[in-house]
């Protein structure tokens, strides 16, 4: 008797704590917590992306010596035109950040090689007020940026594993000039002011400005701690580079002792977007 009543008093036990824990409410777990992404340090990285153009561009095109030879007015061609040169881009860049609770400033510099260019050529007939003259000139122009390097300030805001920046500095460049002129007498021979056919090319390193923006994220969202170093931007720069003015003297030959002028301005504004990779080594936070 005294067993069953034990037994009755152990179910009892049993199936009513069960049912009180049952009415107990139920914690929930608690919420993921993003890791907090620490941007100071140096850093490296590749970039790859494009380039193009806005540039302002005037060939002007004469015969010398001043006032042309018989019967014709200087300047036998003046064509004003804007271009969009365009082209891959591509390197590398080093920075350092320093964050500051969500804060951030930093300095970066880059190296991109580039294949950006234009070309233009124009044919027309040389007019003459005294003779008939029925020789056509031509000239060309190609302008190419084969390097850019850009020295820049960064201020970003922070929130976990993303930085949005906005960036500005100075920019150098080398840009290439190309030009050819010709002067033919479409009757064959020299013709009433002689033949030119002429190459030559110039060289111009350029200094300028740039002011941008971008976003950063660090890839250990993606890839887990082994990524904990690594992050992915996508970036925008405007580039201004200034003027380029050259002046190219072709002699005239069998013909009269003349010479052909092209005098060549460029305003160089590119518009750059690409998309890159860091590695961060880590470093000291601010007031450690």
């Amino acid at each position: 008797m005294k067993i069953r009543m034990i037994a009755s008093a152990a179910l009892m036990v049993l199936f009513g704590g069960s049912a009180i824990a049952a009415d107990l409410p139920v914690k929930a777990p608690p919420p993921a917590v993003c890791p907090t992404c620490n941007w100071t340090g140096f850093y490296v990285g590749l970039n790859v992306g494009g380039s193009i153009g806005q540039d302002y561009t005037s060939n002007a095109v004469s015969l010398l010596p001043p006032g042309g030879a018989a019967g014709v007015t200087n300047p036998i061609s003046n064509v004003t035109d804007t271009r969009s040169p365009s082209g891959l881009i591509g390197g590398g860049q080093i920075g350092f950040n320093w964050q500051f609770n969500h804060w951030l400033v930093g300095v970066e510099a880059d190296f991109d090689w580039s294949g950006q260019r234009n070309y233009l050529s124009a044919t027309n007939f040389l007019a003459s007020t005294v003779v008939v003259a029925p020789t056509t000139y031509s000239y060309s122009d190609e302008q190419r940026v084969n390097w850019l390097t850009t020295w820049r300030g960064r201020v970003g805001w922070t929130q976990d594993c993303w930085l949005w920046y906005v960036t500005g500095g100075g920019a150098w460049a080398e840009v290439q000039s190309n030009y050819s002129l010709s002067m033919n007498s479409i009757t064959g021979g020299a013709g009433p002011f002689g033949t030119v056919n002429a190459a030559a090319g110039f060289t111009t390193r350029r200094t300028g400005w740039t002011v941008g923006g971008g976003v950063e994220t660090k890839l250990s969202g993606i890839g887990g701690a082994a990524f904990n170093n690594w992050s992915f931007k996508a970036e925008y720069l405007y580039v201004d580079l200034g003027n380029v003015n050259n002046l190219f003297v072709a002699p005239v030959t069998a013909g009269a002792p003349t010479s052909m002028v092209l005098a060549n301005s460029t305003t160089f504004h590119d518009h750059i977007v690409r998309v890159g990779v860091n590695y961060s080594f880590g470093g000291w936070a601010p007031g450690r």
